[in-house]
């Protein structure tokens, strides 16, 4: 009985493919956390370059374990901040560099 149903099962998760796409899904979750790691790791050289680091930090983290008790409010903020500066810049004229 049980291997009649372990049968039935293993048909279904084939025809409908779960187990594979369970983990797709996992390596693509891997691969989004290394390369959100390596982009906050790098050293900003500009402040594009920490406006990339702050939306990036924004858009991935806000869904993290850290919740609402994560400073959100205050890191939008400090983008906004980056962003007027980069505004500033562009009208004195200074080169932005990426």
């Amino acid at each position: 009985m049980l291997r009649t149903h372990q049968q039935r099962w293993d048909d279904a998760d084939r025809a409908i493919g779960y187990s594979v796409t369970r983990l797709e899904e996992a390596a693509a979750s891997d691969d989004e956390e290394r390369l959100m790691k390596g982009v906050l790791a790098a050293e900003a050289t500009s402040l594009r370059g920490l406006s990339t680091k702050l939306d990036v930090l924004l858009a991935v983290g806000a869904d993290g374990a850290e919740g609402r008790h994560f400073p959100w409010p205050e890191l939008r903020r400090m983008r906004k901040d980056v962003a007027r500066l980069m505004q500033l810049q562009r009208q004195d004229g200074v080169g932005l560099t990426a």
